[in-house]
């Protein structure tokens, strides 16, 4: 049996034509976007705005080069909190931290996975010592990124 999801009545072809290209260039108008999903400015306007009351998006960002901006150190650090975790304290703690760029909380034997960015070894040592006080931690180096982002597509595309 299939399972249907309340957004299913709002992602119809049109909707994710119009968030495929807003992946590809979130800054394009809306005229340029309703060109190229066939649909008038105004119409495309108010899809948007109905996609992003739904939460479907959640907002525009700009994507920046860490190590353009003087951040030349990534690292995906594992948290394992030992059994002792305390969600909200740890997500302040990620939060007063600003090389931490991203943080999940996990299931298995890591609690939490992040990604840092750091401007030398020294200022990343200085976070992972400060991510320890919630538990163990293991740090691993980024070398390079293959796959920065990859577009949600609905899946009857997944497949081809």
């Amino acid at each position: 049996m299939a399972v249907t999801y309340e957004s299913d009545r709002l992602l119809d072809e049109t909707s994710w034509a119009i968030l495929n290209a807003l992946q590809e260039d979130a800054r394009m108008s809306y005229a340029e976007l309703g060109r190229r999903v066939n649909l008038s400015a105004p119409a495309v306007a108010e899809r948007v705005q109905r996609l992003i009351e739904a939460g479907v998006i959640e907002g525009f960002h700009v994507r920046i080069n860490p190590a353009k901006t003087g951040y030349p150190i990534r690292a995906i650090i594992r948290i394992d909190t030992q059994g002792h975790d305390n969600p909200a304290r740890t997500a302040q703690l990620f939060e007063r931290l600003p090389e931490v760029m991203e943080g999940h909380r996990t299931t298995g034997p890591d609690c939490y996975v992040i990604q840092v960015m750091a401007r030398d070894m020294k200022r990343l040592e200085e976070v992972i010592e400060a991510l320890a006080v919630v538990g163990r931690t293991t740090t691993a180096m980024v070398l390079n990124t293959p796959l920065a982002r990859k577009n949600i597509i609905p899946d009857a595309e997944a497949g081809k």
